[in-house]
């Protein structure tokens, strides 16, 4: 179970960010969104094991683009939650004041975390996610706060998929907060200051 993974050590006291990558992504993808979010703050950043077409890394398959292959996504976020509890204790994270911050693939994936493991991570940033179940599971998400950032423009995971996700997610008791920024698919300035604003 284990994952091939980056570590940024930062400064005492500062909150850990975990960084999820988006299809197409490595451990070090996300590097920079993360020290445009914090200077300070440990980054964890894992390397998605699934391997689309023989190279094109993600977290989980997918029979087609949207078209999410559900037992896949469960059998690897299973095994990436796992992973997050040992080598988060071996590092000396505190879990309780991880920010899970996900990109697209990443971001999906983050959602399923939450579902399949409610209260591992209380923290959680989605950046262009989607739902990632059709049938969510029940979970108990209280006391569980998200922030999603999606955009109208974006022709790669449709703003309506963040919709459904935020509704998930209050249905099940998280704190569910939804911003729309520009910029489609891509990130940009606008992401960095509602992310920076919603931890401040």
């Amino acid at each position: 179970m284990s994952y091939e993974y980056r570590f940024e050590p930062g400064v005492e006291g500062a909150r850990p960010l975990l960084l999820l990558h988006g299809t197409g992504g490595d451990r070090n993808s996300l590097v920079p969104v993360g020290r445009m979010i914090s200077q300070n703050a440990p980054l964890l950043l894992p390397e998605g094991k699934f391997l689309e077409g023989g190279s094109v890394r993600r977290f989980f398959e997918r029979f087609e683009e949207g078209v999410l292959n559900e037992d896949s996504l469960t059998h690897y976020t299973e095994e990436l939650a796992t992973w997050l509890q040992t080598t988060s204790e071996s590092l000396g994270l505190d879990l309780n004041q991880m920010v899970g911050i996900g990109y697209s693939n990443g971001a999906t994936t983050l959602g399923a975390l939450m579902l399949l493991r409610p209260g591992l991570l209380r923290h959680v940033v989605l950046l262009r996610p989607m739902a990632p179940f059709i049938e969510p599971p029940a979970a108990d998400l209280v006391g569980t706060r998200v922030l999603l950032l999606a955009s109208l423009a974006d022709a790669i995971t449709p703003f309506q998929g963040a919709v459904d996700m935020r509704n998930i997610l209050v249905e099940r008791g998280a704190e569910a907060e939804m911003v729309s920024v520009p910029g489609g698919h891509s990130l940009t300035q606008k992401d960095f200051e509602a992310i920076q604003d919603w931890l401040g």
